[in-house]
Formats: C-alpha cells, sequence, structure tokens
C-alpha cells in the first residue's frame, strides 16, 4: 500500500511545488502492510484523490495523508486538504459520473465515480465527508491480506 501511494505522491511532487503546498505523510502504521489489487488501478484511484486535494487547496494550502489498519483487519488511507470542503447542494451526485465541480475543461468529473468502483472493486469502501475545521477527508478502506505482515511495501497482483 505505501509503495502505491509513494509512486502516485513521486509523480504529483511537481504540482505540490507549483502550488507551494505541503504535504505531510503519516504511513507507519501501514508499511509492513500487504492488500490484493490490481497496481495500477490503485494508482489511479490514489493519483485522483489526491489530485482533487490539490486542485481544491488555496495556494500554500496542506494536503495530509495517514495509514493505519484498522481492528477489523482494513487498511485505511485518509486524505485531508484544507480546501473548501464540498457545498451540501453537491452531496447528492458527487459519485456521479461527469458531475464535477471543475470549470469546463478542467476535470471530466469521471476521478471520483472510477475511484469509488475501484476500491469497491477491491472490497473496499471510500467515503468523502468535509471536515469540521474545513476541508474534505478521503477515507479508503481496503482489506489486508491475511499475511499482510510478511513483506513491507507489497501490493499483490490480483489473480483471475
Amino acid at each position: 500500500v505505501c509503495e502505491v501511494l509513494e509512486a502516485v505522491l513521486t509523480l504529483l511532487r511537481p504540482s505540490f511545488s507549483l502550488k507551494q503546498a505541503s504535504l505531510r505523510i503519516e504511513l507507519d502504521g501501514l508499511r509492513q502492510c500487504r492488500i490484493q489489487g490490481d497496481r495500477n488501478h490503485l494508482e489511479a484511484t490514489f493519483s485522483a484523490l489526491v489530485g482533487n486535494a490539490l486542485d481544491a487547496i488555496p495556494r500554500k494550502g496542506a494536503i495530509q495523508i495517514r495509514g493505519e489498519v484498522r481492528g477489523d483487519r482494513q487498511a485505511e488511507i485518509s486524505i485531508e486538504d484544507d480546501g473548501p470542503g464540498i457545498p451540501e447542494a453537491f452531496w447528492p451526485r458527487v459519485f456521479e459520473p461527469f458531475f464535477t465541480t471543475k470549470p469546463a475543461g478542467q476535470g471530466t468529473g469521471l476521478g471520483l465515480a472510477i475511484s469509488r468502483n475501484i476500491v469497491e472493486d477491491h472490497g473496499g469502501t471510500l467515503l468523502l465527508q468535509n471536515r469540521n475545521e474545513g476541508g474534505l477527508r478521503a477515507t479508503v478502506r481496503l482489506p489486508l491480506c491475511k499475511e499482510s505482515l510478511v513483506s513491507p511495501l507489497a501490493v499483490e497482483e490480483k489473480t483471475a
């Protein structure tokens, strides 16, 4: 799980620099965890979620990514930003394909819809919630492999 997130963050670092955004990463709780899944699909999911957070924050804004193991044998990854959050009127449509709050030409409205499908295909859940202190929290929960403490930083390829 950590390896997937680190790959995504490596690709997005130039965007963080351009926006002068701060990034705080706390993934120690997931360092020895493994999930079974399609690496490319998971990278697409986290890329969409972190990309949305980057788009939402103001210049010099902040994003925090945390990971931990939940008692129910799930990896939980949360991505929090200090942007405006999601207006109440948009909540019913937020996961609809082609729905976007971004200006024309700056978003397809597919990121959240595809991300939720990918996470659910992996047996997990994707939750969004406005934070009390402002901004949005996207939480991805994915089931751990039975032998999840065997090898650090690994994601197995899903077999048919």
